[in-house]
């Protein structure tokens, strides 16, 4: 196996989890949607039904219980700016940076409810989860705000563009 291969199968490690739910069918994906907490998601045989003949992880768990609200898998979008995109407030998001496991993801996974199942890249989005913690939280504001910003020069600059044209 190549380095390019080894590199290959890294990087797309989560979209077959995102697969494998699609395959549980609508009970399984029902149980995975109504979990309350975190830990609770362990508890679930749709999870075993899900990892297949994955070895289970705090990492996988996390993942597991987002993607009911993952919505469709959107190569190189990020978590952060897919948020911005479903019109989450910059304050909830702050909210998720300040509170501490497992609040942080149970207000993550009500932000993907609110932007109504955004999509985004699961990979990105998987990795971000396996890292979990203050600095992929932060990744994370800070793809919301990037995003942001880049809207925001974009009108700027189509506002620029039209007064020269004028």
């Amino acid at each position: 196996m190549t380095a390019q291969n080894n590199q290959a199968e890294k990087t797309d490690f989560f979209i077959p989890l995102v697969d494998a739910y699609q395959r549980l069918g609508t009970g399984g994906q029902a149980d995975l949607c109504r979990v309350k907490n975190l830990d609770a998601v362990a508890d679930l045989p749709a999870y075993y039904r899900w990892l297949g003949n994955r070895k289970p992880s705090l990492a996988l768990q996390r993942f597991a219980f987002l993607l009911p609200y993952l919505g469709r898998h959107i190569p190189g979008l990020a978590p952060g700016r897919a948020l911005r995109k479903g019109r989450v407030n910059e304050v909830r998001m702050f909210q998720v940076l300040r509170s501490h496991s497992p609040r942080d993801l149970e207000q993550l996974r009500r932000l993907f409810q609110q932007a109504d199942s955004p999509g985004m890249d699961a990979n990105k989005l998987g990795r971000s989860l396996h890292f979990w913690g203050r600095s992929a939280k932060q990744d994370l504001l800070r793809d919301f705000l990037v995003t942001e910003i880049d809207l925001s020069s974009n009108t700027s600059q189509t506002a620029d563009l039209s007064d020269d044209q004028g």
